[in-house]
């Protein structure tokens, strides 16, 4: 079943990887206590597919807090600048400076980062301010890199239904939906969900604009939505798509009020006045005889419309005349009116719509 995505406000920091990544095997090194707090370090690899079509790989660093009070990752100072050094020919050499951030709906015991850096077989050691450090062996086992298999937006571009398949069904998966604007991908929605709720996801209340888009999966091969250690293996998948949306306009319908009166003297009805109002400015607003009367009238409506040539005009009982009214954005307007001598009245109406461009009348409810 699918579940929301709850709107986050992280911005995209690599183009490339705009994706969480996630560890490997671990091990703890002598200096990783504070007081009570202990913390575990894994070293893993990311798997994505690029547009060349040759699998890639990144370097992820996750630590997961041992004595489950979720306060050690800050007391031992994991949520800051860390310094990773890697086994020789790492990063060209040198170090890196990452920080571990904790992601929207991953168990506060956990906090995690990645490199878009090939990653190197053997070990690697990440420091803190203070000097502490922890010492992991990297798990380089590649990961099944899902395949995102469906994406559908709503026309008004609100909802976002993501469908995905090729990833563990005992994990979870990090998905990220993103917009392409000034020359950067901007992140708009990310999240974490078990991969026990399955796999499609809705990212509701988007609001989107026309423009460029992408849509992120990552699979994890441990569920980080709750505490639990760190497995012996652990091979990231990462999935994007990019597709271009067209925002389409919803028509407005318009609910104008027609005003009219008129007398009766036999079969004959004189008409005192018509008039329309409620409709919407600047407005194409005609009026034609079909049967009974011969006035035709055209113009252009600010919110009201007066028929002054059938003002004072007489016409046969039973005579039909048309109402159009039109405007770009609108469905159409369209009231048939019959001038009829009866109990209830003198004027009668049927409203109905027309689509935009044409002059037919149909009914509103088909108009979406």
């Amino acid at each position: 079943m699918a579940r929301s995505v709850r709107r986050a406000s992280w911005t995209l920091l690599l183009l490339l990887l705009a994706v969480c990544a996630f560890p490997a095997s671990s091990a703890l090194s002598a200096s990783s206590r504070v007081g009570t707090d202990t913390a575990e370090l894994a070293v893993g690899t990311l798997s994505w597919t690029p547009s060349a079509g040759n699998v890639s790989y990144g370097t992820t660093f996750a630590f997961h807090e041992t004595d489950g009070d979720a306060k050690g990752l800050s007391n031992l100072g994991l949520l800051g600048n860390l310094t990773v050094t890697g086994p020789a020919g790492w990063n060209k050499g040198a170090t890196a400076t990452i920080q571990c951030e904790q992601g929207d709906g991953v168990a506060p015991t956990f906090c995690e980062q990645w490199l878009d850096t090939a990653p190197v077989a053997g070990a690697y050691t990440i420091a803190n301010a203070t000097g502490q450090t922890w010492t992991a062996t990297i798990d380089l086992t590649p990961a099944t890199i899902p395949t995102i298999t469906s994406v559908k937006t709503s026309p008004d571009g609100q909802t976002v239904q993501v469908t995905w398949k090729g990833a563990p069904t005992d994990g979870s998966y990090w998905l990220e939906f993103m917009q392409y604007r000034s020359n950067n991908w901007v992140d708009l929605v990310d999240g974490t969900l078990p991969a026990s709720e399955g796999t499609s996801a809705v990212f509701d209340h988007m609001g989107l604009t026309t423009g460029n888009y992408s849509v992120v999966v990552v699979s994890r091969p441990f569920d980080m939505t709750k505490d639990g250690p760190l497995p012996a293996s652990l091979a990231y998948g990462w999935a994007v798509h990019d597709f271009p949306f067209t925002l389409k306009k919803q028509l407005q319908f318009m609910d104008p009020v027609v005003h009219g009166s008129a007398t009766a003297s036999g079969k004959t009805l004189t008409i005192g006045d018509l008039s329309i109002t409620g409709i919407p400015p600047n407005s194409a607003v005609s009026l034609i005889c079909l049967s009974g009367c011969t006035a035709k009238v055209a113009g252009t409506g600010l919110g009201k419309f007066d028929f002054r040539v059938l003002r004072n005009a007489k016409v046969k009982d039973r005579a039909v005349a048309v109402i159009r009214v039109a405007k770009a954005g609108y469905a159409g307007f369209y009231d048939r009116i019959v001038f009829h001598i009866s109990a209830s009245g003198l004027i009668h109406e049927t409203r109905s719509c027309m689509r935009p461009g044409k002059t037919t009348p149909v009914a509103c409810a088909s108009i979406k």
